[in-house]
C-alpha cells in the first residue's frame, strides 16, 4: 500500500525513497549519465570512420558489397548504443534503490524469446 505523508519532513525522514536516494547518489547518477553520453559519442565517431573507410575501399562497381558492410557496421553501432543505454538505465535505477531484478529477468526472457524466434527466420537462415 502507498503510505501517505502529512509533511515533506516525514517524506524526507523515510530511508528508502527515490528523493532521498537521489540526494545522496546524484554524483554517481551524473557520472553514469556522462559515461553514457561519452560512449555514445565515441561509438558514433568510430562508426562514421568505418563508413568512410568502407566507402573509400570499395569502388562503385562493388556497391552491393559496400552496402552490406555499411548496413552491418550501422547495425552493430546501434546495437552497442542500445546495450549501453539500457545498462545505464539499470545502473541509475539501482542507484535510486529501486529493485531492478524483475526488469533484468524480464529482459532475459524477452531476449530468449527473440533468439528462438530469429532461429526460425528464413531470411537469417540464408546468411
Amino acid at each position: 500500500m502507498l503510505e501517505k505523508f502529512k509533511t515533506a519532513q516525514e517524506l524526507a525522514e523515510k530511508e528508502n525513497n527515490i528523493v532521498n536516494s537521489f540526494t545522496h547518489n546524484w554524483i554517481d547518477i551524473a557520472v553514469v549519465l556522462a559515461i553514457i553520453i561519452i560512449a555514445v559519442v565515441i561509438i558514433n565517431l568510430i562508426e562514421r570512420k568505418i563508413r568512410n573507410n568502407i566507402s573509400k575501399r570499395f569502388p562503385d562497381e562493388k556497391s552491393g558489397i559496400m552496402n552490406k558492410r555499411l548496413t552491418f557496421s550501422s547495425m552493430i553501432a546501434k546495437l552497442l548504443i542500445f546495450v549501453i543505454i539500457i545498462a545505464g538505465i539499470f545502473m541509475i535505477l539501482h542507484e535510486l534503490n529501486l529493485n531492478i531484478m524483475p526488469l533484468v529477468s524480464t529482459a532475459g526472457v524477452v531476449a530468449l524469446i527473440i533468439g528462438f524466434g530469429l532461429g526460425d527466420c528464413p531470411i537469417l537462415s540464408r546468411i
